[in-house]
């Protein structure tokens, strides 16, 4: 019997037709699900080389709707992939079975949420023996470096016309200690349009991290985005903090929860957590869209916080690319009085 022969898989290839017998990857394991797809670990077996390979199955009454979510993420990731905290295409393909993109990197510390829950069971653990862990260290320079690392990639995914719409832990990764974007699958460019507003009832989203607008349904546009980001944030600094009571209940949507958080963060004083990060998180995740900051105001805030964003992301032209925002309406900080700050 001839020994199996595989298909040469290229970077930057797009192979059509392809059968699924002749990709060269072998399963190593399951990384995570998606909105669309499952993402696994493989290795080509040529080359030894190791990727992150998202599935799509093609099933056949759908198969042109889910044709548009492959194309949509590949391009939306083809326009972000210059960024280094944004995943990378390696190469595509499509066969009788499957859509399948083929991503770089493999992340190192899995996904932000797996990173959480390891990082709080260090924590219950030194709790309980009294002994420190020198892991909680290094984790916290990761968990503080990227609030301005995830702002600033928002701020870019912004100017570039792009809406993620289901920013949440799951779907940012963590490799090598810095924080990486994925999943793109349901993400809107508004390229061709006059704003990024949408109407309707929304196609995917994770109600526990989406903003008031999704939920109900109402228009909803860049600002939806920075609220979820928001949500994101206030898990960092409940880690940060080491209490649970400054995010959302397990199970439970930030907004519905919203308001006593902020009557929580209002009275937080963390000696590690500037001050003006929790305003900053508070003006993020306000009701309103108009009166929440923009990813460009936001990410200029923190990134006057030493410690809280990596060297590449201080160099970063924010102010391009608030030229290319306006019209968001956002609010400064220093225009307004955070202490008499409610939650609409």
């Amino acid at each position: 019997m001839s020994p199996q022969k595989y298909r040469s898989i290229e970077q930057g290839g797009s192979y059509v037709d392809i059968d699924e017998k002749e990709l060269p990857y072998k399963h190593i394991r399951v990384l995570g699900k998606g909105n669309s797809g499952f993402v696994e670990e493989v290795q080509d077996r040529s080359t030894g080389a190791v990727y992150a390979r998202k599935h799509i199955p093609i099933v056949r009454y759908k198969r042109e709707d889910l044709e548009k979510v492959f194309r949509n993420e590949l391009k939306t990731i083809q326009g972000l992939e210059i960024h280094h905290h944004f995943v990378k295409v390696y190469a595509t393909y499509v066969t009788p079975e499957n859509f399948g993109l083929v991503l770089q990197p493999v992340a190192s510390g899995g996904d932000l949420h797996k990173f959480l829950v390891a990082f709080w069971g260090i924590v219950d653990s030194t709790r309980e023996t009294g002994r420190p862990d020198d892991r909680l260290v290094i984790m916290r320079a990761v968990l503080r470096r990227a609030f301005g690392c995830l702002a600033v990639g928002l701020a870019f995914m912004h100017q570039r016309r792009i809406r993620h719409r289901d920013i949440k832990p799951g779907n940012i990764l963590i490799h090598n200690g810095e924080v990486i974007y994925t999943d793109f699958g349901y993400s809107f460019d508004f390229s061709g349009f006059d704003g990024s507003t949408t109407e309707g009832i929304p196609k995917a989203f994770t109600r526990r991290y989406s903003s008031p607008e999704i939920v109900e349904e109402e228009p909803r546009n860049r600002k939806s985005d920075v609220f979820s980001l928001g949500c994101v944030f206030l898990e960092l600094l409940s880690a940060l903090a080491q209490d649970r009571s400054l995010e959302a209940t397990e199970n439970v949507r930030f907004s519905a929860e919203m308001d006593m958080l902020h009557q929580r963060l209002a009275t937080v004083n963390v000696d590690s957590i500037p001050d003006s990060l929790i305003d900053t998180i508070m003006c993020m995740t306000r009701r309103e869209p108009s009166k929440r900051l923009c990813a460009v105001h936001s990410a200029e805030i923190i990134l006057q916080m030493p410690e809280f964003y990596c060297s590449v992301c201080i160099e970063s032209p924010l102010a391009r690319w608030n030229e290319k925002l306006k019209g968001d309406g956002c609010e400064s900080l220093s225009d307004e009085s955070i202490g008499d700050y409610v939650w609409v």
